[in-house]
């Protein structure tokens, strides 16, 4: 079975899911290096100590980015789409909210439901880009993905 994953990206009108198929373990690094590829490429603010809400990026920038980086990954991936509704997964969705800076994780709306709610985590499921980015390491952000697909499964 393939370990297929979604991120939701917001923007400011609803949102869109980048799909994945085969890389739902690592899809958090795969976010981390879309985002660090921004700050080195300057698409966002990197100064994680002043508030840019609302200044972050073009809703088109990210999934352009990830889908960008993820032909690196052609061994391991199978399957990449951009949509408007969640397909099939096997892990919770991964959020990127530019306008605050965040990603979290939530269980994904209704299958294959157009015009589906954006999913929304509790408060306890957020991280700051700045975590994320440059406190964490890689082992940590596994960590956290994988209690986060342990609390979905749970709750299923």
């Amino acid at each position: 079975m393939s370990h297929r994953a979604h991120v939701y990206v917001i923007q400011e009108q609803g949102g869109v899911y980048i799909r994945t198929q085969n890389l739902g373990s690592e899809l958090p690094l795969l976010v981390q290096r879309t985002l660090r590829y921004m700050a080195r490429h300057k698409m966002f603010y990197t100064d994680m100590r002043q508030d840019h809400r609302g200044e972050f990026f073009d809703p088109l920038t990210f999934p352009t980015a990830f889908t960008y980086l993820v032909a690196d990954c052609q061994d391991k991936l199978h399957d990449l789409s951009i949509g408007w509704y969640v397909y099939d997964n096997e892990w919770p969705i991964l959020i990127v909210d530019p306008a605050n800076l965040r990603i979290g994780t939530a269980p994904p709306p209704p299958t294959n439901q157009l015009g589906a709610q954006q999913p929304l985590p509790a408060d306890r499921d957020w991280v700051s880009f700045r975590w994320f980015l440059t406190d964490a390491v890689d082992k940590e952000i596994l960590a956290w993905w994988e209690i986060s697909k342990e609390a979905w499964q749970r709750n299923r």
